[in-house]
């Protein structure tokens, strides 16, 4: 944006809307560690369906997925670190944008299923659309974000977060709105995180082989989670709402333009 001509440009993260996640921790839960969201399968499919009617782009999307050249590191430098420079000068403004839609989604559908599938055996559940019954038969009902999902996340023992494959390092909702709730989080490894929080705050992991261990350990340690989840729900009201948000704007507003 300041390349193009933008005098001002700031960067915000998402914030907790207060108004809806907003409750202390729960001393019990009623649900075992879940991760709650779209399977993905239906937008995917939709993307794949767009590339495929196109001769020249489907071979180079089964061609990147083929060659795990799909991946956030990559998605983060741009298309032509998934598909090469050359094949990215011969698409036009639409092609490119197809295959970022369905890079984006279908990348995040396998980062999704591999991850449940991985974690079932440890005593995971799935919350979300039918998509998630391919994964899993005893997948449950999606929750309504407004009126379903804060008690959900208050009342499970472990929220799992598997951050979109289209984000190198921001961090989503789900950091905010589920210690905002009550909950506890146990998220990927954004380095986003850092901006945002103390490493009190938050339990992450790198791999899939440490989300095990973390879930494994915090399971047992309902006093951990809860100290964690104080911790974090007191940094987001704090310093992470969205009238926070609002006051950061309503400032660089006054500043750059009260005078005109």
């Amino acid at each position: 944006l300041r390349i193009v001509g933008f005098p001002h440009v700031h960067w915000l993260p998402l914030a907790a809307d207060t108004a809806h996640f907003n409750a202390p921790p729960s001393e019990t839960s009623s649900h075992p560690p879940t991760f709650v969201g779209n399977s993905m399968v239906e937008f995917a499919a939709r993307a794949w369906n767009t590339v495929r009617a196109d001769t020249q782009l489907a071979p180079l999307a089964e061609s990147a997925f083929a060659a795990d050249a799909v991946t956030r590191e990559n998605i983060g430098k741009g298309l032509a670190a998934v598909i090469g420079a050359d094949n990215v000068e011969n698409l036009d403004t639409e092609q490119r944008r197809h295959l970022e839609m369905l890079f984006f989604l279908e990348g995040t559908r396998r980062l999704r299923h591999d991850s449940v599938r991985a974690l079932m055996p440890h005593g995971i559940q799935v919350c979300g659309d039918e998509g998630w019954k391919s994964v899993a038969e005893n997948a449950q009902p999606a929750l309504n974000y407004f009126h379903e999902l804060p008690a959900f996340y208050r009342d499970c023992a472990i929220n799992l977060n598997f951050t979109s494959i289209q984000m190198p390092s921001a961090v989503n909702q789900r950091v905010f709105d589920c210690p905002a709730a009550g909950g506890f989080l146990l998220s990927d490894a954004q380095s986003g995180l850092a901006r945002l929080f103390s490493e009190n705050e938050v339990a992450t992991f790198a791999t899939l082989d440490e989300c095990r261990d973390k879930l494994q350990y915090f399971n047992r340690d309902a006093a951990a989670r809860r100290e964690i989840v104080i911790a974090a729900r007191k940094r987001i009201l704090d310093e992470h709402t969205y009238a926070h948000r609002l006051r950061t704007i309503a400032n660089w507003v006054m500043k750059y333009f009260s005078a005109a």
